[in-house]
């Protein structure tokens, strides 16, 4: 009972941050709002949890839900949402498409409930801090501070160890099986973020498609890189909802997009970089429009705001680490970087991934591809090169601990670069 409470703890996101649904994306099919509920809901639940840590508040249920209950009221008081209007039916081969991508689902669920993908960084930082921050009940200083706990990275964001505390303190007690299986759950969301803005640009079959191949090609890659635990599947959780809301849902989803990136913030390190790239690729086609600033000011201050909080507190307890910067460079580790970062992104299947994704945005070509997905993916990848070339020490085995999973992020920007294309077109072959 105590995994299932956990379990829950984290399911019920989409609860919590469903209220703020209607002011991000008002427009939003079912689906869509159901994965835009869910990072509104893990991004307010760390707001609180950092408020209250900065307050010097205990953290509990009742502290933390009574937020989302004045939500709850004042959205029950705005009245009945805009209706957004129902969807085509999905015909059989949509269907087919979409129970692949339960069938994918459920293996990457197998495979992280009986530890085949546990990351190790869950069992050594995330689940400890998760862990001590919930006995603590609050953002424990002294814990980060501590000289035994260095390697934890005493500044690095707070989003997932304080989602994984919140699940303690509904369950009582760290259920470390329960918070592997939020690998699966976040995928499924993510799955739900992208077939719910596609459907109306792409078409129900093409969308289900593209919806299935995301998941097999996620799940696969997250699995082998061993992601279970770790921050990655809630990173590119944020990731694709910010990608399909931009891609796909024009400007009435740049709420929902601002929300995932400030969420992109909050969880790593490079999702700060994250943010940032992709605000400066899909706000500078709006020149002509004149909304450049206004574009930037909604995309990137969000993230930069949260950033910016957790590094003035970071910098004020002695904690800043990582956001200290000032590495050196070191070109001579140039060749190092050429030679294994791309032996990373075999993900245990010769560049299979990579060779699908090419794939796909070689077919893609001729209907005009998301060029703004393909510069983000682009940029993050020099960003991973410049991260590697300023370590302190030789890169080798960093590059082998960690670069399969940084590597997900530009395939991810990659395949949305391909599923954008202007006209509706399925990896499976033209729609009929």
């Amino acid at each position: 009972m105590i995994g299932l409470r956990f379990f829950l703890g984290i399911a019920a996101l989409p609860v919590l941050g469903w209220p703020a649904v209607r002011w991000l994306a008002p427009e939003a099919e079912r689906t869509a709002r159901l994965a835009i509920a869910a990072a509104a809901g893990a991004v307010l639940l760390c707001g609180e949890m950092f408020a209250a840590s900065l307050l010097g508040l205990d953290w509990n249920a009742p502290l933390l839900l009574a937020p989302i209950a004045v939500l709850w009221v004042i959205g029950a008081a705005a009245g009945r949402e805009k209706s957004s209007g129902q969807s085509a039916r999905a015909g059989a081969a949509a269907v087919l498409a979409l129970a692949v991508s339960a069938a994918g689902v459920g293996l990457v669920a197998f495979a992280a409930a009986t530890g085949r993908s546990t990351a190790t960084d869950f069992l050594l930082f995330w689940g400890p801090q998760a862990q001590d921050f919930a006995q603590t009940r609050r953002i424990d200083i002294a814990f980060l501070a501590a000289p035994a706990n260095y390697y934890m990275h005493p500044d690095y964001p707070p989003e997932l160890p304080c989602l994984d505390a919140w699940a303690m303190l509904v369950a009582g007690r760290f259920a470390w099986g329960a918070a592997l299986l939020e690998l699966p759950l976040f995928l499924a969301l993510s799955a739900a973020a992208f077939w719910g803005f596609a459907r109306r640009a792409l078409g129900s079959r093409p969308a289900a498609e593209w919806t299935a191949l995301l998941v097999l090609l996620l799940g696969y890659c997250l699995t082998v890189s061993m992601s279970a635990g770790a921050a990655e599947p809630l990173l590119l959780f944020f990731e694709v909802v910010a990608l399909a809301a931009l891609v796909f849902g024009g400007s009435g989803a740049l709420g929902a997009a601002a929300l995932a990136l400030a969420g992109c913030a909050l969880t790593k390190v490079e999702g700060l970089a994250f943010s940032l790239f992709v605000s400066a690729a899909f706000c500078a086609d709006r020149r002509r429009g004149g909304s450049i600033g206004r574009c930037l000011a909604l995309l990137a201050l969000p993230a930069a705001g949260v950033a910016l909080v957790w590094v003035f507190f970071c910098a004020r307890h002695g904690l800043l680490d990582i956001y200290r910067g000032g590495g050196r460079l070191h070109p001579e580790y140039f060749g190092i970087v050429l030679r294994e970062l791309p032996a990373a992104g075999r993900y245990e299947a010769g560049y299979l991934p990579w060779l699908v994704v090419g794939t796909a945005l070689a077919a893609g070509l001729r209907r005009g591809l998301e060029l703004r997905a393909g510069l983000v993916a682009i940029l993050f990848f020099l960003f991973t090169v410049y991260v590697y070339l300023h370590m302190s020490v030789e890169p080798t085995q960093w590059i082998a601990w960690s670069a399969s999973r940084l590597l997900l992020t530009p395939l991810t920007a990659l395949f949305f670069a391909a599923a954008g294309a202007a006209k509706p077109f399925s990896p499976w072959g033209e729609r009929t």
